[in-house]
């Protein structure tokens, strides 16, 4: 953790800045401090995958900096940033000093590899409403992500819009799911906190039925 503060450098991003696109140099990574951005892929058609939101506390830009490639995709800043920037040249440096940092990276970036196939998982194999729960339930903390009972909160800091599109459907369609899980008990929603009955949302999630 010395050897990486020595050498990153502090910066800002306003909302709305594109911080990098897909095809771009990728020579650096950001250690993000505070706001969000969104990692996406867009289609010459205009069409927005997301692939996933970044916010406090999460890194971007690794693959690029592990890989030596081009960047896989766009990242838009949703609310102003800061956070650290990590040139390629100083995290090897890094890497040869402390060996034990790539055994972190790996660990980081299978867990994005799990994660990405939980979603693929859910946008190919499941209904909305079971796509919106696991949705949840994957932003719930490590303490609370293998519970069956009880009740807990999730901070849910996308809009409708974004939510959207990151479940493949429209925003319409999301709504009616979650007034439905609302008027059925799975969720009660004040503001951003999403305090859900996690016996309810883990029957949403698992459904016996599944798209043929």
């Amino acid at each position: 953790m010395a050897a990486i503060a020595r050498h990153a450098q502090p910066r800002n991003w306003q909302a709305g800045s594109m911080i990098f696109q897909r095809g771009d140099t990728g020579d650096f990574l950001i250690a993000i401090g505070s706001g969000s951005l969104r990692l996406s892929l867009l289609t010459p058609q205009g069409q927005s995958l997301i692939l996933r939101q970044a916010g406090p506390n999460e890194i971007i830009g690794e693959l690029a900096v592990i890989d030596d490639k081009p960047r896989s995709a766009d990242a838009l800043v949703l609310t102003d940033i800061s956070g650290y920037v990590l040139g390629r040249s100083d995290f090897d440096a890094i890497a040869d000093e402390h060996p034990q940092l790539l055994r972190v990276m790996m660990s980081h970036l299978v867990g994005m590899l799990r994660s990405t196939n939980d979603r693929l998982e859910s946008l190919a194999l499941y209904r909305l409403n079971a796509r919106v729960a696991r949705f949840l339930l994957g932003k719930l903390d490590e303490k609370d992500q293998s519970r069956r009972t009880g009740s807990a909160t999730i901070r849910l800091d996308m809009a409708q819009g974004e939510l959207a599109l990151a479940l493949g459907a429209s925003r319409p369609k999301v709504n009616r799911v979650f007034q439905d899980f609302i008027l059925s008990g799975v969720l009660v929603r004040s503001g951003q906190d999403v305090v859900c009955d996690l016996a309810k949302l883990w029957a949403q999630a698992e459904p016996e039925e599944r798209l043929n």
